[in-house]
Order: C-alpha cells, then sequence, then structure tokens
C-alpha cells in the first residue's frame, strides 16, 4: 500500500535535527514492500541551519519531501497555519508525481494537527503515532489549550499509536480514544554486541542528557553512597546538557572522581563501545514517552536499572532489570547494590536476543501492516 508519513526534521545525516526514529520505521515499511514517501514538515528556529523552501531528495529507496520555514518560537496559531500551508504544497506535488496515498501517517501531536489540512484533499486514511513529552505528564498539569488541541486532533484520527501503556492511558484521559500500542522501531544496526572481554572492574554507564528530567545528579549521588567502600566498581556517564557542570561539581565534592568518569557527548558507535564493555546500564529518569536508550543498552545484553516513568514499564522485567519508583534516592542506592552482587546471573544472551526481536524494523512494519489493512477495512465494516 502507499503510505505517507509526516514528520517533523530531516531523517539523514545531512541535517542536524529530528526525525530519525520516524525514518527508521518508514524504512522499514519500505522493504516490507510498501510505497512510502516521507514528509518533512519543519517550522523551527532559523538557528537551524538547512536549506530554506522546499527540496526533494530519496533517501534509503524512500522520497523525501521537505519544507523549510524558518519560524521558531511564534504563537501556536501562526505555526499550525504556515505548516499547514505547507503539507498542501506538497502533498498537491506528491500526489502529481507519485499518486494519492492509502494511509496518511503523522507523528507527534504537532505534525499530526498539521497533517489534518489535507483531509479535504483526500480520501485516504489518518493514523498517528504519540510521542510527544509534552502531554506524557498529569492531566491536570497540561495547558488547557494543548488539551483542546490533544483532545480534537486525537479524535479525528482514525486510529492513534501510542509508544507506551502508560501513553495509552493519557490519551484516553485527555479525549477518551482508544488508541493502539506499537512500540519505536530501535535502528540496533551498532549494538547488539555482547562483550566477552573479562574486566576487573564492575562498570555502570549511564547514557542521556545531562538534565533534571534524567536525574544525572541523583545517579551520581546514589552511586556514590551505594560504594563508599568499594574500589573495583565504577559509573561512567556519557551526555551533555545544562546540568553538566553541575554533575562535574558533584562529583569532586563527593571525592568519587576515581570511580565516576563524566565523559559528554559521544557519537552513538562510540556510545555501543562503551555499553558493550558495562556490566549494568543505569537511567533513572523521572519521565520517558518511550526509553530508546534502555533498548540500545539490553541489545548489548545488559540487565538494566530504570523508573516507572512512563516508558520502561512496558519492556523492563525481572527477566533483564529492575524498576525502581521515580526521585528514590534509597531504591536506587539498593539497586545499584543489587545489580553489582546479582548481575552475573542474568542471562546476556537472552536479553540481547529478546530485545532484538522485540524492536527490530521486521516486527514492527509487522505490527503497523496490520493496523493499516484494519482501517482500511473499517468502511467495508460500515
Amino acid at each position: 500500500m502507499k503510505v505517507l508519513v509526516v514528520a517533523l526534521g530531516y531523517p539523514t545525516d545531512k541535517y542536524p535535527g529530528n526525525g530519525i526514529f520516524e525514518f527508521d520505521q518508514a524504512r522499514a515499511l519500505t522493504n516490507a514492500g510498501h510505497k512510502v514517501v516521507f514528509v518533512a514538515v519543519d517550522l523551527r528556529s532559523i538557528r537551524r541551519w538547512r536549506k530554506w523552501g522546499t527540496e526533494h531528495f530519496v533517501k534509503d529507496g524512500m522520497d523525501v519531501y521537505a519544507i523549510n520555514i524558518p519560524l521558531g518560537r511564534v504563537p501556536h496559531s501562526l505555526l499550525a497555519s504556515c505548516g499547514k500551508w505547507g503539507i498542501k504544497k506538497l502533498y498537491r506535488k506528491i500526489v502529481k508525481e507519485h499518486g494519492e496515498p492509502d494511509i496518511i501517517h503523522a507523528h507527534f501531536l504537532g505534525e499530526a494537527e498539521i497533517a489534518l489540512a489535507l483531509k479535504p484533499l483526500t480520501s485516504a486514511k489518518f493514523v498517528m503515532t504519540e510521542h510527544s513529552s509534552s502531554v506524557n505528564m498529569n492531566v491536570s498539569d497540561i495547558s488547557a489549550n494543548l488539551l483542546n488541541i490533544a483532545a480534537m486532533v486525537y479524535q479525528s484520527y482514525d486510529d492513534v499509536i501510542t509508544v507506551s501503556p502508560a501513553m495509552q492511558k493519557r490519551i484516553y484521559d485527555i479525549a477518551k480514544v482508544n488508541t493502539k500500542c506499537i512500540p519505536n522501531i530501535v535502528d540496533l544496526t551498532a549494538f547488539g554486541n555482547i562483550s566477552s572481554v573479562k574486566h576487573d572492574c564492575f562498570n555502570f554507564t549511564f547514557v542521556g542528557n545531562m538534565i533534571s528530567l534524567k536525574n544525572p545528579q541523583l545517579c551520581i549521588t546514589a552511586f556514590a553512597k551505594s560504594f563508599q567502600n568499594q574500589t573495583a566498581v565504577t559509573l561512567t556517564l556519557i551526555g551533555g546538557g545544562s546540568e553538566l557542570n553541575k554533575c562535574k561539581k558533584l562529583v569532586k565534592d563527593l571525592s568519587v572522581a576515581d570511580k565516576v568518569k563524566i565523559l559528554g557527548v559521544m557519537p552513538r558507535n562510540k556510545i555501543a563501545g562503551y555499553l558493550a564493555s558495562s556490566d549494568c546500564f543505569v537511567l533513572p529518569s523521572q519521565a520517558e514517552t518511550f526509553g530508546v536508550v534502555y533498548i540500545e543498552a539490553m541489545s548489548c545484553g545488559l540487565p538494566v536499572i530504570a523508573t516507572r516513568c512512563g516508558g520502561p514499564e512496558s519492556f523492563v522485567n525481572e527477566s533483564n532489570g529492575v524498576l525502581i519508583p521515580v526521585n528514590d534516592e534509597q531504591a536506587l542506592v539498593d539497586a545499584f547494590r543489587y545489580m553489582f552482587e546479582n548481575a552475573k546471573k542474568y542471562d546476556s544472551a537472552k536479553i540481547s536476543a529478546e530485545t532484538i526481536a522485540k524492536f527490530s524494523p521486521q516486527a514492527i512494519a509487522d505490527q503497523l501492516t496490520k493496523l493499516y489493512s484494519e482501517v482500511l477495512k473499517q468502511d467495508e465494516q460500515l
């Protein structure tokens, strides 16, 4: 079938930005035999360098159409209006060159709202996937304006996909819409290697932005409390962000510089190398819509320490890790100590194999194909 994928940012190495997971999914659908056209509607600020206006190129066998209007922080009504104008402009060109799609699949709330502008122009069915952190919070904490927009958008789609059960509940609370849960595809090309190299130290690894949402300072503090008298244990933190310098100072203040290393931002292939030589992955996030980095670590055979923060609960269990409450320092201390003593009891090969099978491109493409077929049959059943 013909599928039009609508996303934000660029799905290629040509430009920095978003669109990576969406493009991985689109690539999987292409490999599964569908005709996929990828549409990028980029309304980010002028600071994001890219060619303005429209462009068209082919990537991994897919036609990619983009429109770039550098708006940045402007009123929502202006942002949405410009996006709707842009996507209609691209859509007319796409239909002329490729024909009308069977499915229009939008990612994230903002792009899904923009894609609805195509409804008067097409007979295609509309599907969206919600990963947006802007709605991954208590409903009482979401602004009334955003709640109204979200409810309108979710109710306007033929089917809505979420990436976790927690997000399913959130969308039902917002719009009384029942959704399907299909996890993100995770590109594990650089991952999936289990190290057989023996090392003297037990190595914990943290990968994530150094921001309060990811709790790097809590991670360092709990680690220091867990292993005050242990020498053969280390914690490596990979990532950059607003709390980077605070974390470096904390390491110094706690006198754990001999055990805790902060490496900053690193390319994915190097991160994969660190994970492969680690014993346990830890990320005590306050909130995750999904949690790709946990999947990357598990594909390397690592047991993980995760929080019940929305995403990890759907794939972390007693066979591959430990789930603890959010912002619970003592629980994290206990988890550190537990993993130090028990990590070798986990079956690394099984963790890796099950993770790769569950989140592989083929597995996700099969689930999407089934959902698309069901959506297309809806009119026949009426």
